[in-house]
Order: structure tokens, then sequence, then C-alpha cells
């Protein structure tokens, strides 16, 4: 068995443009499966907030992008960390 990983978490930031740590998760490795498992648990504690979120900052991978729009919202827009653009 391999060592968890600390997946990125998620801030979700209000109409005022303030934002607060809302969930992190561990996973073994960061594939769609564990991350799937993690975003259906965020999805029952804050339904609210996971169905008004509209856009994703994130990083390059497509893992956390497949499973959020596969479990909460197919809908949502995407956004590069523009300091994961630079980094590669």
């Amino acid at each position: 068995m391999t060592s968890p990983k600390s997946f990125p978490f998620l801030v979700f930031i209000d109409a005022r443009g303030e934002g607060a740590p809302a969930f992190q998760c561990l996973v073994e490795s960061e594939n769609e499966v564990g991350i799937s498992a993690a975003l259906r648990v965020l999805k029952k504690i804050a339904p609210e907030a996971c169905r008004a979120t509209r856009v994703l900052l994130t990083d390059i991978s497509h893992v956390f992008v497949n499973s959020w729009k596969s479990v909460i919202n197919s809908n949502v827009k995407i956004s590069i960390s523009g300091w994961h653009l630079q980094k590669k």
C-alpha cells in the first residue's frame, strides 16, 4: 500500500470575492475513482455550494475536472492556474 497523497483543497468564493477553505481529501492515488468518491461526500455535506460553483480554478491534471463534471456539475467552466502554466 502506498502512502496517501494530499489532494488540493477546495475554496469556495462568495459574491464579495471572499473565499473560505471548504474541503480537502487524502487519496492513495490521484485517479477518478478516489476523487469521485471524495466529491460525493462533498456533494452530500455542501450541496448548495456545489450547485452554485460556476468556475473551477485547477492545475493541469484532468482527473479532478473529470470527476467534478461527473459527480457534481458538468456545466462548470475550467480555469487553469497561471502558476501551473508557468511551471510547465
